[in-house]
């Protein structure tokens, strides 16, 4: 075993997560990548639990993280991932996902 993680998700959301991961990057190389991606940035994120900006207003308690799909000069944050921490080392994952494709992240996180 590599890490053994304290994560708590809803599986459906993540199914879909992926899902939608898929419909933004249809080239195979750049969905690996993407998804690769996203599990660096949960290990991270479980490990350094600071890191991230917090939410405001309705999101409260909730943090987000931006990150590349594929670590590239001049490249921008393209992914998000939004959690948040229930102790150290133990993380509630909302949902993860591309900026603006298919949809926003944020307006798929609206509707859970």
């Amino acid at each position: 075993m590599i890490a053994k993680l304290d994560i708590v998700a809803n599986p459906e959301h993540i199914s879909d997560d992926i899902a939608n991961l898929r419909l933004a990057y249809d080239q195979d190389d750049a969905y690996i990548a993407a998804i690769d991606a996203v599990a660096k940035e949960v290990l991270l994120v479980t490990r350094e639990p600071g890191r991230g900006t917090d939410f405001q207003h309705a999101h409260t308690g909730w943090k987000r993280s931006k990150f590349q799909s594929c670590v590239r000069r001049n490249q921008r944050a393209d992914l998000r991932l939004v959690y948040r921490v229930l102790g150290e080392g133990s993380i509630e994952l909302r949902g993860f996902g591309h900026r603006h494709e298919p949809q926003s992240i944020y307006h798929t996180l609206t509707k859970r």
